[in-house]
């Protein structure tokens, strides 16, 4: 069952089962005659605050207990005695604002703010889900694609689908984007200016600088034998922003590439799709690289991980038969044992094999709070607290290994935190300012550096109140009352 209860600051013990009265107060406009029966007195240490619970019976309660305000009633022993007490706030729920991921049952959130002692909250559940991607980690070499990836656990599937690289941007032809002066973000670097959310729909599109690439599509007025352009009386000068062309009526305003440095060239849509995998990157012949992996395709996402799992490459290359040797259609022959199994290639052997490829496969859904729990409300809080819980990154390309109570700092969003733990590829750490975002290079005080591969942090706000609602219920006729 669910319980209301007030916190208190003084000694109760002798309420349980009498009826306690907050009076109306005539010069104040929030204290109203307020009264409920006891139902259980509770009595707890958080750290150094003594914190005394008055459980009520919710069917009892009637008006509203205030924050400050002065509580009576007789002592269950001996009715010439008035027990008076004063409300306390604590902490009445803990709402998740943003979901997060890849976090942990138990997870525990720092309070400051609101003046209050003794509360706690930690995440409850966690949700489970599908690996949605493979993020390659080390390229390696000697891979092919179609090499299958084998999962630590549960179902998910998914194949190499390009090695040796696709084509990317010549230069010259990426956007160039306005950016901030470095040292403007704490711990040094520079960062894109990126419009507000509301501008674009959310896009959170970047603004370009007036020497990015541009599709030309204005029709400019020329001079007679191609010699220049009519320009407007309001011509401001040479530069290029500073000029005011005169147009055709048919002309359409120029447009940027939009491309970054980590696009491909890619086929036009539908070009390439058999009904399970749609591949539109142009690549390069096999055989024609050193088969560094490229990009994973999952094939199945699974379901139910509720932490990231890890996956290995197979590499394994078999002695085939010559073409035409087997009259059965297949997209491959193999030379297989009586016994069972096949012949391997020498090229699967230490000295000619697949080397170095490593992999991090991720579900956005993977580990998202669904819920948190209230384990302590606290006691005399004037305002609700801020909650600061763990933050967690996947991290890829690790140099050196990463110690907990390392610091670190961070060249794009400017993070900077202590490492609570780092098994791989999953840092947790408490963020002192800002947290990491994808594409941070972050460096250890260690000597260690990496990329975050994904950040997506857990947030949360809590209210305060006199009369909360707190999870428990008896389990018996003496009233034994479970505290979660």
């Amino acid at each position: 069952m669910y319980t209301n209860g007030i916190t208190i600051c003084s000694r109760s013990y002798f309420l349980t089962g009498q009826t306690i009265t907050q009076a109306n107060d005539p010069s104040s406009t929030t204290v109203n005659k307020a009264t409920a029966i006891v139902e259980n007195v509770l009595k707890f240490q958080e750290g150094s605050t003594q914190i005394i619970e008055i459980i009520l019976n919710t069917d009892t309660v009637s008006g509203t207990f205030v924050n400050g305000a002065e509580v009576t009633g007789i002592k269950n022993d001996d009715e010439d005695i008035t027990i008076g007490v004063t409300v306390s706030q604590s902490l009445s729920t803990a709402v998740i604002t943003n979901d997060g991921s890849t976090l942990t049952v138990g997870d525990e959130a720092t309070l400051t703010g609101g003046a209050g002692a003794g509360a706690r909250v930690q995440v409850l559940d966690i949700s489970g889900a599908g690996v949605s991607e493979v993020i390659v980690n080390a390229a390696g070499t000697n891979y092919q694609e179609g090499d299958t990836l084998t999962f630590s656990s549960g179902t998910a599937q998914a194949k190499v689908s390009i090695v040796n690289g696709g084509f990317a941007p010549e230069s010259g032809s990426v956007d160039s984007h306005i950016e901030l002066e470095t040292g403007t973000i704490t711990g040094g670097g520079s960062g894109d200016i990126e419009m507000e959310d509301a501008h674009d729909g959310g896009l959170g599109s970047k603004i370009l600088s007036e020497d990015s690439a541009m599709i030309d599509n204005e029709i400019k007025l020329e001079l007679e034998n191609e010699v220049g352009h009519l320009v407007s009386e309001e011509d401001g000068g040479d530069q290029t922003s500073e000029r005011f062309y005169i147009l055709n009526q048919e002309s359409e305003i120029d447009i940027p590439y939009n491309m970054e440095a980590t696009d491909h060239i890619v086929q036009e849509n539908e070009t390439q799709d058999d009904g399970l995998y749609i591949g539109d990157k142009i690549v390069q012949q096999n055989a024609s690289g050193t088969g560094d992996i490229t990009d994973v395709r999952m094939i199945a996402s699974g379901s139910g991980y509720t932490t990231l799992p890890t996956a290995t490459i197979d590499g394994d290359r078999h002695i085939g038969l010559e073409n035409a040797t087997s009259s059965i259609t297949s997209d491959f022959s193999r030379i297989e044992f009586e016994t069972g199994g096949t012949v391997l290639n020498e090229s699967s052997f230490a000295v000619l094999n697949v080397t170095g490829g490593t992999v991090i496969p991720f579900g956005e859904d993977i580990g998202r709070a669904t819920s948190l729990n209230i384990i302590e409300h606290g006691i005399d809080f004037t305002s609700a607290p801020t909650l600061a819980f763990p933050h967690y990154a996947v991290l890829k390309t690790v140099s050196g290994t990463i110690s907990a109570d390392e610091t670190f700092t961070s060249n794009v969003s400017g993070a900077t935190g202590t490492v609570i733990d780092f098994t791989a590829p999953l840092l947790k750490y408490t963020a002192t300012t800002s947290e990491l975002v994808e594409t941070d290079t972050v460096t250890f005080s260690g000597g260690e550096t990496a990329i975050v591969a994904k950040a997506d942090p857990l947030t949360g706000t809590a209210t305060i109140g006199a009369q909360v609602t707190t999870s428990g219920k008896y389990v018996n006729q003496d009233g034994h009352f479970r505290r979660f």
